[in-house]
């Protein structure tokens, strides 16, 4: 897999990542394309870093005539080969500071909700986490844009590293409710995110 990059194979506008991603760890990628200066412009993010951009001529619109693909080209003939641990669409194109705030240095964060210098939540249209864990749906969290997987394996993913699970004993000094996979004082979905619930013991500071 090597090198990443934004393409667009009309106007031959490509911008290609200089760090590679073949290296065993898991990486956060972000790709943007824009016409804000009336040309297209095409970035390409690593780890919450822009590592290239690309500007062409033509300030045509992006349409879209065939089913969106995850892991291969339009035409089916390249696959991915390495793991995707969620996919995110949104109708705007996301500046570097909220990339950086997206990648939170390896942080997971819920796309649903603006967070520091993300704050296109609203722009959100397409969310897939790939939490089934068996079978080929993958559910779009956000506007029900379900998909299907096909020559997969589901793997145990990406571990949620903000937090450290130490007991089977959840030991807080506070009344915390666990609601849609968060674990709250006030029983909404708003705190810590827990990918695989269960009962843990969590040490924290408020701020």
């Amino acid at each position: 897999m090597g090198a990443v990059s934004v393409y667009d194979n009309t106007s031959n506008i490509e911008a290609e990542s200089t760090t590679r991603i073949d290296d065993g760890q898991w990486h956060h990628i972000a790709g943007t394309w824009s016409t804000a200066t009336g040309a297209w412009v095409a970035k390409i993010y690593i780890d919450g870093s822009l590592e290239a951009t690309a500007t062409g001529s033509t300030d045509d619109a992006i349409t879209y005539s065939t089913t969106t693909k995850l892991g291969m080209d339009n035409s089916s003939e390249y696959f991915l080969n390495g793991s995707i641990y969620e996919v995110a669409h949104w109708n705007v194109t996301l500046d570097g500071a909220a990339i950086t705030s997206i990648y939170n240095s390896g942080n997971e964060i819920n796309l649903l909700k603006d967070y520091l210098n993300y704050d296109n939540a609203s722009a959100l249209i397409g969310y897939w986490r790939f939490n089934e864990g068996t079978g080929t749906s993958l559910e779009d969290i956000k506007n029900n844009y379900d998909g299907t997987a096909s020559n997969t394996t589901w793997g145990i993913g990406k571990s949620v590293n903000r937090l450290e699970v130490t007991s089977d004993i959840l030991n807080v000094n506070e009344n915390i409710a666990l609601n849609d996979n968060y674990l709250s004082n006030d029983g909404g979905n708003e705190g810590i995110f827990i990918t695989d619930a269960g009962n843990v013991t969590i040490d924290y500071t408020e701020f």
